[in-house]
């Protein structure tokens, strides 16, 4: 892989990326890699409402989340912006209450990527590959070769 002046590109190079990085997170949320995945209750919840019984199936579909107005600002327009680090909280969106770092990490296995992208959504509400334990394990590869086909395109598209 060369970059624009002829030298290999390396992983810091990646990390100067971030309107890059920026424009794949927002693709990844417009137009969802997933669909759906299939969950099972592992224990009786209520959800608005509504008693979803241990052992249910249940069907969250990615498409939802990611377009909706409760998580992201103006969700049908394309606006990588979104994802802009802002001395470390995300824009236009009031900042999630704290929460614990074990909490987090089983409820987002995204956090490598989070830190790569130099951002962290709100717990499940970026879900690209899915989530926890279910999440791809390629995830993190794609996203690279994402960055790295875009900035071949970038720099030699004539």
């Amino acid at each position: 892989m060369k970059s624009k002046d002829g030298k290999s590109l390396t992983w810091a190079d990646t990390k100067r990326m971030p309107l890059t990085s920026r424009v794949i997170q927002e693709t990844m949320r417009v137009a969802s890699i997933l669909s759906f995945t299939f969950r099972e209750a592992v224990e009786d919840v209520e959800y608005e409402g509504y008693l979803i019984p241990k052992g249910w199936k249940v069907l969250p579909l990615f498409r939802n989340i990611h377009h909706s107005p409760d998580n992201f600002a103006d969700p049908e327009k394309f606006d990588p912006s979104r994802f802009e680090v802002s001395q470390g909280a995300l824009p236009r969106r009031p900042a999630p209450p704290p929460i614990s770092i074990s909490r987090l990490s089983s409820s987002c296995r995204q956090i490598t990527f989070c830190r790569l992208l130099q951002v962290a959504p709100k717990p499940n509400t970026f879900m690209p590959f899915g989530n926890g334990s279910h999440s791809c394990p390629g995830n993190e590869l794609a996203k690279l070769e994402m960055l790295v086909l875009l900035h071949h395109l970038t720099i030699k598209y004539r």
